[in-house]
């Protein structure tokens, strides 16, 4: 009798393991911006309940529709991939200024989307650097107080370098601080490298 027990359930083990998952739940869609039909995260809440923060959003998701590859282009020391900026983005639902983390979040990559990509500005005093073994020199562009665009040799500005923020818990994947006259940049993953500071 134990015997024919044990058979039964191997039998329906093997017969649950060769039906298709029709219960299986799928992957979450990748998200670029806030899913206010259906918002699941509670960053997403956030933003789509404020009406400040969902207008950045829907001026990001407008951005990333007429520069369709940011959205898609791949991470690089310079340029934090849209999937990982929306993961870090959603985080800030961990921090006690829920809020803020968001707007500066969406400040920032505004800021990145509008200008990765375009040529640098003509009229700045740019240096030129190489930053450890990369083959190419990059040019360091001071646009504002707080910010630096990095541009390739051809002039495309390849990512925009801020100042870490004191004033949220958010923080720009791309970082400068300046010694003496130099910018040193980091990454929210490491340290990149050295140059001398623009004009």
């Amino acid at each position: 009798m134990n015997g024919f027990i044990l058979l039964s359930i191997l039998a329906s083990l093997a017969t649950a393991q060769t039906e298709p998952a029709a219960f299986a739940v799928p992957p979450p869609v990748e998200q670029y911006t806030a899913d206010c039909a259906r918002p699941v995260y509670a960053s997403d809440q956030l933003v789509c309940s404020d009406a400040e923060l969902r207008s950045l959003d829907d001026r990001l998701a407008l951005l990333l529709k007429n520069k369709p590859m940011l959205a898609q282009r791949s991470g690089s020391d310079f340029y934090e991939a849209q999937p990982a900026w929306f993961k870090r983005r959603s985080m800030c639902a961990m921090q006690v200024e829920h809020r803020a983390c968001l707007a500066a979040a969406y400040e920032e990559r505004i800021r990145v989307i509008e200008v990765v990509g375009t040529n640098a500005p003509v009229q700045s005093r740019p240096k030129r650097c190489k930053l450890g073994k990369r083959p190419d020199a990059i040019t360091l562009f001071k646009q504002r107080e707080n910010e630096v665009f990095i541009a390739s040799a051809r002039n495309e500005i390849l990512g925009v370098a801020q100042m870490p923020l004191n004033t949220t818990s958010w923080q720009p994947f791309l970082r400068y601080s300046t010694m003496r006259s130099s910018v040193l940049l980091s990454n929210i993953s490491n340290s990149i490298g050295k140059c001398r500071a623009p004009n």
